[in-house]
């Protein structure tokens, strides 16, 4: 682990950068990411705590095994190993996350969409658990009955049908075309901001927190939260 302090009076580009509106502020990164943002001081116990979750574990051994057997055609023996390595390891965020993952790739999204549900508080706090945890909400809301070409076309026949945007956002997310989601939630903002109990500012902060601090599209749309809200 690297320990960097930064000035942010003379470092002021990271405060633009990372959202930086008071401190201390901690902003954990793995892999060039940032997985943790904590406000305010911390004790050495709760850091400690923390940092257990991104480590390397003897759990995430058998996690490395358990995708050896999926990627064979095992899925039976690779999910029984996952789920044995949950029962051992109950706080490691990347054994549940993988086995949501694993499912999802088979396009059970309301199996996946359980299990996050389904593991400890303490996990459920996880950044990348969360940001996992609204793509599946999206995925669960999404119509995929219906297509995307159909739906746009829709959307144009029926520009005031804030539902038909609701969906077409979904498969905006489903997609990952984050930036045509945002577009249609600032019309909905603008055109009802109260439409499904600010559906809006909701599905906004959702898709800020899956795209992850610093990416330049939350700085773009942020201001949109604070517009036409009661």
């Amino acid at each position: 682990m690297l320990l960097i302090n930064v000035d942010i009076e003379k470092e002021f580009v990271f405060t633009k950068e990372y959202g930086i509106t008071s401190v201390p502020t901690l902003k954990l990164f793995r892999r060039g990411q940032v997985v943790e943002t904590l406000h305010g001081y911390q004790s050495e116990a709760d850091l400690s705590k923390l940092l257990d979750l991104y480590v390397t574990r003897d759990s995430d051994l058998n996690l490395g095994k358990a995708i050896e057997l999926y990627s064979e055609g095992k899925q039976a023996l690779a999910y029984q190993m996952i789920t044995d390595a949950i029962v051992d390891d109950p706080v490691n965020p990347r054994l549940p996350m993988t086995r949501c993952k694993l499912v999802m790739h088979e396009g059970r999204y309301p199996e996946a969409l359980k299990l996050i549900h389904s593991v400890p508080d303490e996990v459920q706090q996880n950044t990348e658990i969360q940001q996992l945890r609204y793509l599946l909400e999206f995925y669960d809301e999404a119509d995929l009955a219906t297509d995307l070409e159909t739906l746009r076309h829709n959307s144009e026949q029926e520009p005031n049908d804030l539902t038909v945007k609701k969906q077409l956002i979904t498969h905006y997310v489903f997609a990952r075309e984050f930036e045509l989601a945002l577009n249609l939630l600032v019309q909905i903002k603008e055109q009802d901001p109260s439409f499904h109990e600010q559906y809006a500012r909701r599905a906004m902060l959702k898709i800020f927190s899956i795209l992850g601090d610093g990416h330049p599209l939350i700085g773009q749309y942020r201001s949109n939260l604070q517009r036409y809200s009661y």
